[in-house]
């Protein structure tokens, strides 16, 4: 947590609480990853949609809702792509 200063790994904002806290697995456990600091990043729970096999369509609609910059568009991806999902287009 202090890693991040308390921030979101994808947009930056800050954590009011515990509970809007998730841990993201950079590399899952079924593609070998562990549950180890360096492979752990903290997210919004908002975003965890964002991280999972989902139709182009469905995506882009959620981009839309949960007004998603570029800049937040290429972490997404950076974390999508460490676990084997296809990026956003």
């Amino acid at each position: 947590f202090s890693a991040q200063k308390g921030k979101c790994a994808i947009s930056g904002e800050e954590f009011e609480d515990a509970e809007h806290v998730a841990v993201w697995l950079k590399v899952p456990g079924s593609l070998g990853g562990f549950e180890r600091y360096k492979n752990m990043v903290l997210i919004h729970k908002k975003y965890l949609i964002l991280l999972q096999e989902l139709p182009q369509a469905a995506i882009k609609d959620l981009i839309k809702t949960l007004n998603i910059t570029k800049k937040m568009l290429v972490k997404i991806n950076s974390l999508r792509e460490q676990a084997n999902l296809s990026a956003i287009i």
